[in-house]
């Protein structure tokens, strides 16, 4: 779904084909996966696995990573605060 959030921001679409080589998974676990997400509503295009079908994400595919990518935001800054208050610790402790 990472590669159809960046390749939308890009303008570009991407088919099965293309996503199992960036993925390194075959074409037959691709072909699933699509069928998968089509059923979820998160990838609009071919719902059949047809390789060769452009895809986009839907609106709540786009939704579902924008979630993510903010939760790993979120994450990330809990990690430098903490990292930083250790740090604080370590320096008052020497």
């Amino acid at each position: 779904m990472l590669h159809l959030f960046v390749a939308d921001s890009r303008s570009e679409r991407l088919n099965g084909n293309v996503l199992a080589k960036l993925t390194g998974c075959s074409e037959r676990v691709m072909s699933h996966w699509l069928k998968y997400l089509r059923e979820q509503g998160l990838v609009s295009g071919d719902g059949q696995g047809d390789m060769n079908v452009l895809l986009t994400l839907s609106p709540k595919g786009i939704q579902a990573i924008e979630n993510r990518l903010n939760d790993l935001q979120a994450l990330g800054h809990d990690y430098v605060i903490h990292r930083n208050s250790l740090n604080r610790r370590d320096q008052v402790n020497r």
